[in-house]
């Protein structure tokens, strides 16, 4: 469950009229979809675990809010249904826009309130009751001299109840009782690429704390993901766009007097909101690199090159670390990468969902439930097992039109996530329960809990190894060797097996006659049965000579 405040990211495509939804009964029933409402929209995610039980997405004009599951409280209410939208221009009409979702103050006081904040390309930054829809505050961040100024990055909230005694100290100074800051990139027009400026706003009512960057000292491109927050330094580290060859690309930035602490230039445009955690920072840039940076001065650990991720890294932050990566590449491959000091390496080979088909969107990770979550191009959203193997595939969409999945939970005690929300460009938002079973569905549902993929025996091996497997129904195998770089180094099996056991042995040769060096390998099972059912498994092996 998070620690920290719940941050919104939405974005949205074309215009829209209001649709009624469908559903079916809240209640979980295996695959059964809870509830679905035609729109047209991106990403959808839900403030359940604060307390409302909504979930909020934009497109056009609008911003809507949905209840997420059916009750009486406040009112009687049916999971899916509207409980309010927004209007306000041209609010958050093209992918990247974004909505921020803050708890404002403390949680014992009688002026409590829920509140979102709402970036849009007219350049305005709007602060909405979250249970009414209503706008409290709003500010026009546009200079006088280029009325083509937007904002388009999502807002980044500091909370009050959640900082140090630092920034509690100087919000009761500056304010006299307590306050959040809401930070905003700016994503200037008129053909100006490097004076972008970020803006710090008390989230009360939208007055100005400080503004970095005013005089244009620093060549700053735009943000198109935002800024991310550190609660144990006050930092504020923000990803921007190169517009010129050289440009900073990566800035933190002190949350209470605004000041620059350092700057680095990251080799491309930053294409996600930076990652922090205690004593990590991940970012992802469109030169196709992942990057894993020093959260104190910039300075770089370690750079995993690659095909440029789809859009966003989803990091498994356990204790204790290291930490693992999750992402999908533009050639529709999924990666798992543990940060294993000195150096990141793969948890296993990169994941193919099959023949012709590639994974289109972000994946979210449940880490409590030991599944990740990601979108197909055929329109099937995949489970996969934290250890590689692909599971159960859900039917969410026409082929081509799923955007980013999220996570939540059915209620603010519920013990650990237990729901998922997937929405198209298309037009559709459903919401499901998790986790499902352990086939893989995509036009069968028959279950493959025979499968199994043995240890390789020996194992370390120098000579010879023998690795074992069974198969729950006919099917063509594959059983590959790879190295930690996700390259093939062998083709054990290449046939169509039985049902039954089957063994395969390697004999520490690439697939050119030559002894592999010792280290660390790979190896991969991949069956594929009739009417569409497939699954894989993947172990580690290594090789000592």
């Amino acid at each position: 469950m998070r620690s920290r405040p719940l941050l919104i990211a939405l974005g949205v495509v074309a215009t829209a009229t209001f649709a009624s939804p469908t559903r079916s009964s809240s209640q979980c029933t295996g695959l059964a979809e809870l509830w679905g409402n035609d729109q047209v929209v991106t990403l959808v995610e839900s403030d359940t675990e604060i307390g409302l039980g909504l979930s909020f997405y934009a497109h056009g004009p609008v911003a809507y809010a949905l209840w997420n599951e059916s009750g009486t409280v406040p009112i009687a209410h049916t999971a899916g249904d509207f409980k309010w939208a927004f209007h306000a221009g041209t609010l958050l009409h093209e992918m990247g826009h974004n909505l921020g979702l803050c708890h404002f103050g403390p949680v014992t006081t009688s002026d409590n309130q829920e509140v979102l904040f709402v970036t849009s390309d007219n350049g305005r930054l709007y602060k909405l009751d979250a249970q009414t829809g209503s706008a409290t505050a709003s500010v026009d961040v546009r200079r006088p001299t280029c009325s083509e100024d937007q904002l388009i990055a999502t807002p980044a909230v500091q909370l009050y109840s959640f900082s140090n005694a630092a920034f509690q100290s100087a919000m009761m100074s500056a304010r006299g009782r307590p306050d959040d800051l809401v930070f905003v990139v700016t994503s200037h027009g008129c053909g100006d690429l490097t004076g972008n400026q970020v803006i710090a706003y008390y989230a009360s009512d939208l007055t100005e704390r400080w503004r970095f960057n005013s005089t244009g000292s620093y060549s700053m491109g735009d943000a198109k993901d935002g800024c991310e927050v550190d609660y144990a330094s006050n930092l504020l580290c923000c990803g921007t766009s190169q517009g010129l060859p050289g440009q900073h690309t990566l800035w933190a930035i002190s949350t209470l007097p605004g000041g620059l602490l350092w700057s680095q230039n990251s080799g491309g445009s930053v294409k996600n909101r930076p990652i922090l955690h205690t004593g990590e920072l991940y970012v992802a840039t469109t030169d196709g690199t992942i990057q894993k940076r020093n959260p104190s001065d910039g300075s770089l650990i370690w750079t995993l090159p690659g095909s440029p991720i789809v859009r966003n890294i989803w990091p498994e932050f356990r204790s204790p670390l290291p930490t693992r990566l999750y992402y999908t590449t533009e050639d529709g491959l999924l990666h798992g990468t543990l940060d294993n000091f000195p150096s990141p390496v793969p948890l296993w080979p990169p994941i193919s969902p099959g023949t012709g088909l590639k994974y289109v969107s972000a994946p979210v990770v449940a880490p409590g439930l030991g599944k990740l979550y990601v979108g197909r191009n055929d329109g099937y959203l995949q489970q996969v097992s934290l250890g590689g193997a692909l599971e159960d595939a859900k039917l969410a969409g026409t082929p081509g039109t799923l955007w980013d999945p999220s996570l939540d939970v059915s209620s603010p005690g519920a013990p650990e996530i237990d729901r998922l929300m997937i929405s198209t460009t298309e037009g559709s938002v459903k919401r499901y329960c998790i986790p499902w079973g352990t086939t893989t569905a995509v036009s069968d549902s028959r279950p493959v809990a025979e499968s199994f993929l043995g240890q390789n025996a020996p194992n370390p091996f120098s000579a010879r190894t023998r690795i074992e497997y069974r198969l729950p129904y006919e099917a063509r195998v594959e059983v590959d060797i790879y190295d930690v770089d996700g390259h093939r180094v062998r083709a054990l099996v290449r046939d169509r097996q039985p049902a039954g056991a089957h063994q395969a042995e390697w004999s520490g040769l690439d697939d050119g006659g030559r002894l592999v060096a010792s280290g660390t390998y790979f190896y991969r099972l991949r069956a594929e049965g009739s009417r569409g059912r497939s699954f894989e498994r993947s172990k580690k092996i290594q090789v000592v000579r």
